[in-house]
């Protein structure tokens, strides 16, 4: 991405995303964070008929990002997620969440007795030990995008959300009426522009909640005005 390319996209932020963007040290969460706002702007945009630059984006009384209804005719919920060199961005008519996670080598079965329903941590203690990986990013990804749906803290509801991946159909406890939720899955996603590095060998999940049965998302590989998709497999669904 250019200097110029990136200056036009700061120019869609508002002040505070703009502050904000500057207090971030780290090049690729700086340049996650401007892509995932960018990437909203521009695909509202697209559906409402108006310059990026002219939707506004501002923080909800729970915290949550949202777009300023009075900006467009239709109302838009969004939502973004970013791992690593990844970058994606939910956009839909009703309350959205999404998540995408890597599997990096952690300790799942002790993050899972943390944050995790009972019967969802008893169901990873029975699993085979490579199979725990998996199903933990799974059942995470589910549940963050749910937390980011309904707006809430991730520390309070992550535990009282109890899911169940069972083949291809996902069930939710715990909540209040269930949405729609989908699984995916990416493996070996390349990008050769020099926009978006995106790891080579990383298998991942992306998770997703919403009122309405969503298309199929794509991860994005280019600049929010100059597109390429990649379409995820799903794994499961509601």
């Amino acid at each position: 991405m250019t200097d110029s390319q990136a200056q036009r996209y700061q120019d869609w932020l508002s002040e505070e995303e703009q502050s904000r963007l500057t207090r971030i040290r780290h090049p690729e969460v700086r340049l996650c964070f401007l892509l995932g706002r960018a990437l909203v702007r521009y695909a509202i945009g697209e559906f409402a008929d108006t310059a990026p630059a002219k939707i506004p984006l501002q923080i909800s009384e729970s915290g949550k990002p949202e777009i300023d209804p009075r900006a467009v005719r239709y109302p838009f919920h969004f939502s973004i997620s970013h791992k690593d060199c990844w970058v994606i961005a939910g956009l839909s008519r009703s309350p959205i969440g999404v998540d995408l996670e890597s599997l990096p080598k952690r300790n799942y079965l002790k993050l899972a007795q943390r944050f995790f329903h009972p019967d969802e941590y008893a169901g990873l203690a029975q699993l085979p030990h490579d199979q725990v990986a998996h199903r933990f990013t799974q059942l995470w990804c589910l549940k963050e995008a749910e937390v980011k749906r309904l707006g809430l803290s991730m520390a309070i509801q992550m535990a009282k959300l109890n899911f169940d991946v069972d083949g291809k159909h996902i069930t939710c406890q715990g909540g209040p009426r269930p949405p729609c939720f989908q699984l995916y899955a990416f493996d070996k996603v390349h990008s050769d522009n020099g926009v978006v590095p995106i790891n080579t060998d990383r298998f991942g999940y992306l998770g997703l909640a919403a009122e309405l049965t969503a298309n199929s998302p794509k991860l994005f590989q280019g600049l929010p005005d100059n597109l390429a998709g990649t379409e995820l497999a799903l794994v499961a669904s509601s």
